[in-house]
């Protein structure tokens, strides 16, 4: 966790528990029964500190989670890396021994038709 984030969470800690509610411009804890902060004049302003309580917790927890996704996902692409860095080597030796096939067919089928050729040269027995 960076400093900012630790620092944060620090201040989240020791502010009062929440959840909080605003009423009137008026910071108040959601049982009602503490105020948290005195009148704030414009709503808006109020509604977003009220919402802070239960929001920056929030989002630290959304931090933390998405950071050990980050790590998990970053390990796996590691991982898949190194697969197919392997599946790459078992291809080019696959395409390499099917070259080496490939030429002794070539070989093979030369050396038949080689045969081929020799029987239709001879003459046929004449059989009476």
């Amino acid at each position: 966790m960076t400093e900012r984030l630790a620092q944060i969470r620090q201040r989240c800690e020791a502010a009062t528990p929440g959840p909080w509610v605003e009423e009137d411009g008026f910071i108040l804890t959601a049982a009602g029964q503490r105020m948290v902060a005195d009148f704030v004049p414009f709503s808006a302003n109020s509604e977003f500190m009220a919402a802070a309580r239960d929001d920056v917790p929030y989002l630290l927890a959304e931090i933390e989670r998405l950071r050990a996704e980050v790590a998990r996902l970053e390990a796996k692409s590691k991982a898949l890396r190194a697969e197919c860095s392997d599946l790459w080597e078992v291809i080019e030796r696959t395409k390499d021994a099917l070259r080496d096939y490939d030429g002794i067919c070539l070989e093979g089928a030369q050396g038949a038709w080689e045969i081929l050729q020799g029987a239709l040269d001879e003459e046929p027995n004449n059989a009476s």
